[in-house]
């Protein structure tokens, strides 16, 4: 699974829980009309890889041998959420909360389960950050909402079987 298809999948989420317009921060775009939602990773590590082999041949000096490898992924996603409204349920607040508990549910749980084992998990969540503030000359309902999340993402590689090694000088 490419990690773009796990990007594509927490996108179309969070478009499902608040209804909203979903988009990526730092593009090169004009900026949507409000409400609009707007996500970004902000950060990501590995926190195993594991590596199988495939296709292993009898070896033999210069044979090709497969080897896939599984990169298992920890990444946060900054939810932001940007409304007109300041108070009730299309305030941005409001709707960060939604989209929060939106991955608690069996049916996002599910719909996050692509292909196993290369699932996304949702590891843990931030308190909603309300971060209203006066843009020009009228209020932005702003909140934000960090999730965290674990996936893995396969690649392979080919590799060369070496029968022997030689070498000279010293070895210590």
């Amino acid at each position: 699974m490419s990690f773009q298809t796990v990007e594509r999948a927490i996108q179309q989420q969070a478009t499902t829980a608040t209804g909203l317009t979903c988009i990526w921060e730092n593009q090169s775009r004009t900026r949507p009309a409000r409400p609009f939602v707007s996500m970004n990773i902000v950060n990501m590590e590995s926190v195993s890889t594991i590596g199988d082999t495939l296709d292993n041949p009898t070896p033999s000096a210069g044979a090709e041998i497969l080897v896939r490898t599984t990169d298992h992924l920890e990444f946060t996603v900054q939810f932001n959420v940007y409304t007109a409204d300041i108070v009730g349920v299309n305030a941005a607040r409001y709707r960060a909360h939604k989209l929060a508990t939106h991955f608690d549910k069996e049916t996002t749980i599910d719909a996050l389960d692509l292909t196993s084992p290369e699932t996304i998990a949702v590891v843990g969540r931030s308190p909603v950050v309300d971060s209203t503030t006066v843009l020009e000359t009228e209020y932005e309902g702003r909140a934000s909402v960090t999730i965290t999340f674990r996936t893995a993402v396969t690649f392979d590689d080919a590799v060369t079987y070496i029968e022997t090694a030689e070498f000279t000088g010293t070895y210590s």
